[in-house]
């Protein structure tokens, strides 16, 4: 279960990275009305088109934290690598199933992933996937470094 606080923005960005999404360019710009602000837009693109996405993911506006559509999307990306995900009530677990001498229907759960009853449905799905997607990011960066 997660400890830690959930920075959306960061957790949002990790999942377009996850979802194929990648940062064309980064531009400074400074408020206006004399504020001495600065902020910076980041332009994405993106492999694949999304039933959901709209144009504000383009620089860097994204919903999943709070469009059931695009998270969806996700789920169904992760189940694509051989995961299930499953959600009960407000509890969401993402599982890697593994055929243990090759009788199916046995399994040993390499990865788990869950979440609160205390969330609403969405916030329990979504924090599964946020936890996924940080494991997932750094099997790869273990896979990488061994070969």
């Amino acid at each position: 279960m997660m400890k830690k606080k959930i920075n959306i923005q960061e957790a949002n960005k990790a999942i377009a990275k996850f979802m194929g999404g990648r940062i064309i360019r980064t531009e400074e710009y400074e408020m206006p009305h004399g504020s001495h602000s600065t902020g910076t837009i980041e332009t994405w693109e993106f492999d694949t088109h999304s039933r959901s996405r709209d144009e504000y993911a383009s620089i860097g506006h994204f919903k999943y934290d709070r469009d059931w559509n695009e998270l969806m999307e996700v789920v169904e990306k992760i189940e694509s690598l051989g995961f299930i995900v499953s959600n009960d009530q407000a509890d969401t677990t993402i599982l890697k199933p593994s055929i243990i001498l090759g009788t199916e229907g046995l399994h040993s759960f390499i990865k788990c992933f869950e979440t609160s009853k205390k969330m609403t449905k969405k916030e329990s799905v979504y924090q599964a996937i946020v936890e996924f997607v940080e494991w997932y990011q750094n099997k790869d960066i273990k896979d990488e470094k061994e070969n």
